[in-house]
């Protein structure tokens, strides 16, 4: 009702009764604000609604008068509306004359704005233009003041020079009519109190420096131009002419030398008093004529830990360890500890007082270290080493070069195993060092303690250095600490460490692979067996020295079979040095290549002798490679190996016998007679004589590939657990170079392995040749009804037994030493070529029926011996060896179905079989011999698949 009664009357803002009076139906304020056409309608129509709705509640009312009622109400809202909108388009026209006034207005206001804001953007720029005239203005003015400045300065500054030409010039004249001598007396008459009192020695020190540069100038000066003085005497020295530039410059050192003497004699008592100050003033005074050095070397040199004699300082020395213990060079580095400890704590104390007393206590600081190392800690390292005063080390040799003479352990010439074996690399000759024959008897305990003693000294050497060098650094690190910081500043002790580790450092790691040598040999000539080297090889292969043949078999170290033992120290020592290494040294890249020359022998200039891969190589490759000797071993010495010879040798002599017999009576035409019956082998005896066997001639190559084997595990286990991170956080050259020295070594290692493996393999299957050569009759394969009465068919033939007991014995012991692919192999391989030999062997014979069944057992016993290999390829040519006999068994009806049938195999191969038929000649199949029946059945199969 509020905004009706707006619209009806208008709110305050309408002014004056002619604007409510001039609009009756709407209100002009109305349409300010939030104007609403729905509430400008309702109120036109207000009056025709009220009517509307009253007409509803009048119920009595009738149709008509509402409809008339109803009309009335339209009529009375069409001229309300009519109305409204009249008063609306005056109301438009109004408003419309009232914007386009305000818009002239607009305009000329607008207009009036844009021309002062011109006017006041003319005035800014004339007045910025004055702004950068004035500033142009005082530039000038401040260069000019400037220059006016820097020109008084300069008067000013020549000002001062020039009073203190006059005044040195007064003092050089001063100088030159002074007279010889130097007493106190003559100084303190003609010379000015400056050069005399005790307040101003300093200010005389740096006026006497400044006139002798003066007089040098001058005199140099004088000589270039030529321009000498020359006296009415010529024969007078210029330097005892007074004025002259002689005399004065002879007056001024001669002051020199008196004021020298003067700050040393005060200096001296300021230092016996411990006057800080006065000791400061004098090495002040001292510096300022350039005299500071020596002042310095004073000090230092009357410090106490210098002052004492070499033979009280080294007393608590007792030398080098004896031993290789650590409680034992604990003990003996004790006394480098508390020195250390004793100079660290009086360096600490001299970083203070020289930054007292002298002007660059840096200098001081690496005087006084320069001297402990050289008077304390290098003569205590030296007795510890037991180095000589050139510091060579005696265990040591120099790198490539041999032990000295005069150090070794014994008085024992020199003989060939000491001698350098040259370098090492993957060409490896036939026979090792340690296997060289000697021209005299070897005496073995001799030579364990010489290189017992040679090893374990090179040992203590190299870990002495190693700790001591280690304590040393520590040492130094403190040294640094303690003296980094103001006003001393950092020392450099680099020379001082090449000075005492200097030589070691640079051979290393040369004595840590003359050790590892020097231990490998060791080794090997604790273990490998003395052996007598025959007359006839002896003169074959070891000529003497005059070019004829030996006369008497020396002695000579039998080939060293792989001992995994043995590498596994060689690895722990390795490690060992590489943790040394790590102590020594002085970054991961120096480490690196200290690593790949230990592991591969490859140094940074020149090849090196003794590292690990050139050892296995000696060790393993040639240790692998021995062991084929084992295999060609003919003369047996051993008992085992007799007991076996016997036992062939007696089957020999009762298979010739029988033989004889049997061809004779062949030959006769008669029965067979009475031949001596061959001795049957026992199951046990033939499991006895091929584990003897096996024993002697297979088993050690086995253990041999076996150890091997391990040993390139334990390598590749070393190198990724112990070198490989150390060489990744170097250099990644050296860690490549040193993985492919490994890889090369591997498959090296690998194909020795595999050549043994062969010669092994082919040395069992030449003893099963000879075996079933020698032990199987043919007679076995030829028996007649009598012959078969007291005879088992299921019991193999003594030739097959042996051959089986050969072959198992040799399973066993490659399953001992193999494993994984490479007994599989190793037994499938083996059992293949023992398949090729028995279907050879088989068709050296000729098979009665009862022949044919014993030739069946033998082969089921072979293809149980292959059952128990546990290879199916290998299961698999023996099972059908086990079909192809039944064609020597089945009747000759039964051949062909048998090939057709079962066997379906070709009638070719089948023919060779059946020719080994006892009855082949004679046997008939509807009239046709055996041949024609192969062959025409071959004929017409053929032909029915053509």
């Amino acid at each position: 009702m509020s905004e009706q009664n707006q619209l009806r009357r208008g709110p305050e803002t309408v002014k004056g009764e002619d604007a409510a009076g001039k609009f009756t139906a709407i209100n002009p304020a109305a349409f300010k604000g939030g104007f609403s056409e729905a509430n400008l309608l309702a109120y036109l129509a207000r009056d025709a609604l009220r009517h509307k709705y009253g007409l509803r509640s009048n119920l009595e009312g009738s149709a008509q008068v509402t409809a008339k009622t109803s009309l009335d109400g339209v009529q009375q809202l069409m001229g309300v509306l009519v109305k409204a909108g009249t008063e609306l388009q005056q109301l438009h026209k109004e408003v419309s004359k009232t914007v386009s006034q305000l818009q002239v207005s607009y305009s000329i206001h607008e207009a009036e704005y844009k021309m002062e804001v011109e006017n006041i953007q003319t005035s800014g720029g004339a007045i910025r233009k004055s702004f950068e005239d004035l500033e142009a203005r005082m530039a000038r003015v401040s260069q000019i003041g400037t220059r006016i400045g820097d020109r008084l300065q300069t008067a000013d500054s020549l000002r001062s020079r020039a009073l203190q030409m006059i005044e040195i010039m007064g003092y050089l004249r001063q100088f030159s009519e002074l007279r010889e001598g130097q007493s106190d007396k003559i100084f303190k008459k003609q010379l000015p109190p400056v050069f005399w009192e005790e307040g101003g020695l300093q200010e005389a020190a740096v006026l006497t420096r400044r006139l002798t540069n003066l007089v040098v100038d001058a005199m140099s000066a004088k000589q270039r131009s030529k321009l000498l003085v020359v006296n009415v005497d010529d024969s007078q020295d210029a330097s005892s002419t007074k004025g002259s530039l002689e005399y004065t410059y002879a007056r001024l050192q001669q002051y020199s030398s008196w004021l020298e003497v003067r700050m040393v004699a005060r200096f001296d008592v300021a230092l016996e008093n411990d006057d800080l100050t006065s000791m400061a003033e004098c090495a002040k005074v001292m510096e300022e004529f350039g005299r500071g050095k020596a002042i310095t070397q004073r000090y230092v040199s009357t410090h106490p830990l210098l002052m004492i004699g070499e033979e009280e300082a080294l007393s608590a020395f007792t030398g080098r360890p004896k031993g290789g213990s650590g409680s034992e060079l604990q003990l003996v580095l004790k006394p480098l500890d508390e020195l250390y400890k004793t100079l660290l704590d009086a360096v600490l104390e001299e970083v203070e007082r020289t930054s007292y007393i002298f002007a660059d206590p840096k200098k001081a600081m690496e005087l006084f270290t320069q001297r402990l190392f050289e008077e304390r800690v290098k003569p205590a390292i030296d007795r510890i080493l037991g180095r000589s005063s050139s510091g060579s080390v005696s265990a040591f040799t120099s790198p490539g070069g041999s032990p000295s003479p005069g150090n070794s352990s014994s008085n024992e010439p020199e003989s060939d195993e000491d001698k350098d074996p040259g370098p090492v690399g993957t060409t490896r000759t036939k026979t090792h060092p340690s296997m060289r024959a000697k021209t005299e008897p070897y005496n073995y305990q001799h030579r364990v303690s010489h290189h017992t003693r040679k090893s374990d000294l090179m040992r203590n050497q190299v870990v002495t250095m190693a700790e001591v060098y280690r304590r040393t650094r520590t040492f130094m690190d403190g040294l640094q600490a303690a003296a980094s910081g103001p006003p001393a500043g950092p020392l450099d002790l680099n020379i001082v460490r090449d000075g005492l580790f200097g030589s070691f450092l640079t051979s290393y790691p040369q004595p840590e692979l003359q050790w590892l040598m020097s231990r490998y040999e060791e080794e090997v000539e604790g273990r490998a067996p003395v052996i007598k080297v025959s007359e006839s090889s002896a003169v074959k292969g070891r000529p003497s020295a005059s070019g004829t043949a030996l006369s008497s078999p020396p002695a000579e170290r039998a080939p060293l079979p792989p001992s995994l033992e043995l590498v596994q120290q060689l690895l722990h020592c390795h490690q060992e040095a590489v943790k040394r290494a790590e102590t020594l040294a002085t970054g991961q890249v120096q480490l690196a290549g200290c690593i790949r020359a230990m592991f591969l022998g490859e140094g940074p200039f020149a090849p090196m002798n003794g590292s690990l891969l050139q050892l296995l190589v000696h060790h393993v490759l040639d240790g692998v490679e021995a062991t084929l000797d084992l295999c060609n071993i003919r003369d047996f010495k051993s008992k085992a190996k007799a007991d076996v010879a016997a036992a062939f040798e007696t089957r020999k002599k009762q298979r010739e016998q029988l033989m004889i017999a049997r061809y004779e009576a062949y030959m006769d035409h008669e029965a067979l007679p009475e031949a001596p019956k061959l001795m049957d082998v026992e199951k046990s005896t033939a499991k006895e004589l091929g584990e003897k066997f096996v024993q002697n001639r297979v088993m050690k190559v086995l253990q041999a590939a076996k150890t091997a084997t391990g040993i390139m595990s334990s390598l590749q286990q070393h190198f990724n657990d112990s070198l490989s991170p150390l060489l990744a956080a170097g250099s990644l050259s050296d860690l490549g170079a040193c993985e492919a020295g490994l890889l090369t070594l591997l498959r090296a290692a690998e194909e020795s392995v595999l050549l043994v493996l062969r010669k092994c393999m082919e040395v069992v299957v030449i003893q099963i040749e000879k075996t079933l050569m020698l032990e199987q009759r043919a007679a076995e394969f030829l028996l007649r009804v009598k012959d078969v009465q007291d005879m088992s068919f299921s019991r193999p033939t003594n030739a097959c037994m042996l051959v089986c007991s050969i072959w198992s014995a040799f399973r066993d012991a490659a399953g001992e030493n193999l494993e994984g692919a490479n007994l599989s192999s190793l037994l499938t391989e083996v059992g293949l070529k023992v398949h090729g030999v028995v279907l050879n062997h088989i068709q050296q014979f000729h098979f009665s029926p009862h022949g044919a069944l014993k030739l069946k057992a033998d082969v089921n016993e072979y293809t149980e011996c292959a059952r128990s290999m546990e290879q199916p390829q290998l299961l698999e040519k023996f099972t059908a060896a086990q079909g192809l006999i039944n064609i020597l068994v089945v009747s000759p009806e039964s051949i062909l179905p048998l090939v057709n049938g079962s066997l379906r195999m070709e009638h070719r191969e089948a023919l060779k079989y059946a020719k080994l038929r006892e009855d082949f000649e004679v046997a008939r199949v509807d009239g046709r011999s055996i041949t024609q029946l192969l062959s025409q059945a071959g004929l017409s199969e053929g032909g029915a698949r053509r």
